[in-house]
């Protein structure tokens, strides 16, 4: 810590340096200057914490200094050393953020008196910053999950709309002037299991990096927002609120992006225009809707709208309907039967014209709804190569 004694007549310096306790104090080095015009070069070069200062000096005497000091160096505690007790030297040097006052000569209790509160008040201010820069961290921590969640909210139709549009503006920078909006989603339930596997050990950073580089298309001419779904963690969401032209050639650009950082072509659902804020709710349902219910079959469309959307009202197949066989032929342990079993399913699939991510995911279900029935009869635990085999199989006909 740096202290700067100001004062014209040398004597007077040299005692307060012998009076002083320093190293208690924590003072590591001690600046001297004849007048307030040589402090404020001391104080711009070596920003001391603390100037204790004459009053009557030439150039510039304290009330100057302390005028100074109090607009451009705030932080900078003031002890004024004087041999005038007067009334408006004290008033001025209160105003102007004196910590003390004190009259030649000097006492030394008085000295460091003075100097432990200013000490004191340095350290109080200190933690006061120390705390605040804490407490910004983490507000700029949950910062974006908060956003993340008034969008959610947005898009589910949660809460009263126009409260959540209005804290959005507020926070967010949201326009203000906006009529209609577009959705579209994307889903990393739907990446393939090589670009999972990489990021296994942080799904966030997965949805961290699809984010990025959604926002750094958006941002750039402020189409909108990508942010990540919290109730569908496996889903970002793409907020349009300005349409300079088509969305889909937009969303080509960023599809293109993603290739480029993360060599994968991802599939989009856009929902149709709505107006703002009441039919957001809407057009993201038909965005999640027409990812979901798009046809795996037919690959090369990678943008599931109204007008291609799949025709559902065929009957789903059902695994749980070959369910007594796979049990049957799990416990016979016997590979031929469970290939049988998988054969006569994968035939049935085969013969769909329509396969989607909602099917594959009923599936899934339902081979853990069956798994979990089986063990729960202690039926499949009579060997572990049968549990393997079956996993083994479901591969094949999932």
């Amino acid at each position: 810590m740096k202290v700067l004694i100001v004062d014209d007549e040398t004597h007077v310096r040299e005692a307060i340096k012998l009076l002083g306790n320093w190293e208690q104090h924590g003072v590591t080095e001690l600046l001297e200057a004849t007048d307030g015009q040589a402090a404020i070069e001391l104080i711009e070069e070596a920003n001391p914490s603390i100037v204790m200062t004459d009053m009557r000096m030439p150039r510039k005497d304290g009330t100057a200094l302390m005028e100074w000091i109090s607009r451009y160096s705030p932080q900078t505690k003031i002890i004024v050393i004087s041999g005038y007790d007067d009334f408006e030297l004290v008033r001025h040097a209160i105003r102007h953020g004196g910590i003390d006052y004190i009259l030649k000569p000097v006492d030394p209790s008085a000295l460091n008196d003075a100097l432990s509160k200013a000490i004191d008040t340095i350290n109080q201010e200190e933690m006061k910053r120390l705390l605040a820069t804490r407490k910004n961290i983490e507000v700029n921590r949950m910062k974006p999950h908060y956003a993340d969640k008034l969008f959610t909210d947005l898009v589910s139709g949660h809460g009263i709309q126009e409260v959540i549009v209005a804290q959005l503006q507020d926070e967010f920078g949201v326009p203000e002037s906006i009529n209609e909006c577009t959705v579209a989603v994307i889903s990393t339930a739907q990446l393939d299991m090589g670009l999972i596997h990489k990021f296994k050990l942080s799904h966030q950073l997965l949805y961290f990096t699809l984010t990025n580089i959604c926002n750094e298309f958006l941002s750039s001419c402020n189409k909108g927002v990508a942010f990540h779904h919290l109730e569908n963690p496996e889903e970002i969401v793409l907020l349009f609120w300005k349409e300079a032209y088509p969305i889909p050639s937009f969303l080509e650009e960023i599809r293109g992006g993603i290739d480029l950082a993360l060599h994968r072509r991802v599939h989009f659902g856009l929902g149709s225009q709505q107006s703002s804020p009441k039919g957001i709710a809407k057009s993201y349902q038909e965005a999640h809707a027409y990812l979901w219910g798009r046809n795996l079959l037919e690959p090369s469309i990678w943008l599931h709208t109204k007008e291609n959307a799949t025709n559902t009202l065929h009957r789903p197949l059902r695994l749980s309907s070959i369910e007594e066989q796979l049990r049957t032929s799990a416990l016979s342990g016997s590979l031929e039967q469970i290939g049988a079993v998988i054969q006569k399913w994968m035939n049935q699939v085969h013969e769909l014209e329509v396969v989607t991510p909602d099917n594959l995911k009923q599936w899934n279900d339902e081979w853990d709804w069956m798994m979990k029935q089986w063990m729960a009869t202690g039926e499949l635990l009579k060997t572990t190569m049968i549990r393997m085999r079956c996993w083994k199989c479901r591969n094949h006909f999932l």
